[in-house]
């Protein structure tokens, strides 16, 4: 009889432990919680491409909840100049929603010159993070996602030779490498508030 008081016992304590987490567990997921939503940075897959007079595009496929790029195009002279002078590039990026940011930059080469180099760094913004959201339970994040299936960045260079140049006699041969970092959003349950809700 003494055995099955113990096992009786026992049993009733692990009900007891089984009671005591499963309402631990239900307030995890049913108590009111605060989410913020942070950007972080993602590396931007390096391409490369030779690029002259004709734009040249670079396609990217856009991530779930991407905002913004920060983009490094590095653009490089080889070959053999003769009179020289400054070669034109334009970068241009085209956003997902399709809004396009240029900028233009000047690559200057000089007289006899076999090589030559400039940075273009450019800037876009597409989205922002959603605001603050206060919900019951465990978040639904597809609710707060931002899809961009089907809607891709595209980056466009072109380089236009020095006009000073003598075409019959140069030789311009032109590469980009594009580098950079995309930024993507993520939800996050802020500390006071996962604290309080306990």
């Amino acid at each position: 009889m003494a055995k099955v008081d113990v096992l009786i016992g026992a049993m009733g304590g692990v009900a007891l432990l089984a009671t005591v987490l499963g309402v631990v567990f239900y307030e995890e997921l049913s108590g009111t919680r605060e989410y913020t939503f942070l950007e972080y940075a993602v590396p931007l897959d390096e391409r490369e491409d030779a690029v002259g007079a004709q734009p040249t595009s670079f396609i990217y496929g856009t991530p779930d909840n991407a905002t913004a790029i920060d983009l490094s195009v590095q653009v490089s002279f080889s070959g053999q100049a003769i009179v020289g002078g400054s070669a034109t590039v334009i970068v241009q990026f085209l956003a997902p929603d399709g809004n396009v940011t240029e900028k233009q930059a000047e690559l200057s080469i000089a007289r006899g010159a076999t090589s030559a180099t400039t940075t273009v760094d450019l800037e876009a913004r597409w989205a922002d993070p959603p605001d603050d959201v206060e919900v019951e339970g465990a978040l639904n994040a597809t609710a707060h996602a931002t899809s961009w299936a089907g809607m891709p960045m595209e980056v466009r260079i072109t380089v236009e030779p020095p006009g000073t140049e003598i075409p019959a006699l140069s030789d311009y041969r032109f590469t980009a490498t594009i580098d950079g970092e995309l930024r993507v959003y993520r939800s996050s349950v802020k500390a006071a508030d996962a604290e309080g809700a306990r």
